[in-house]
């Protein structure tokens, strides 16, 4: 399980995490967890990532931006090689 704590979710700042189950993306908010898609417009690259989501239950997009100093290093690349299997 990737899981992410702290991500940078732009506007609206309202959900803190997002991880992925092995199954399901899913962003968080006050402990609750939220199925998602990662859109295929996110972008990927060696010091950072700009993950695109969006809620099954609404058409609205969130932006995460993941930079790689702001985690563990292995995280980061468990992230990394978790979204090219996508």
């Amino acid at each position: 399980m990737v899981f992410i704590y702290g991500a940078w979710i732009i506007k609206p700042k309202e959900y803190e995490a997002f991880f992925h189950d092995g199954r399901q993306w899913y962003l968080s908010r006050s402990g609750q967890q939220y199925p998602s898609i990662l859109l295929g417009s996110s972008t990927i690259t060696t010091l950072a990532c700009v993950l695109r989501f969006s809620l099954e239950a609404k058409k609205k997009v969130f932006s995460c931006v993941v930079f790689k100093d702001s985690i563990n290093i292995d995280q980061y690349r468990q992230l990394l090689v978790r979204l090219r299997a996508f």
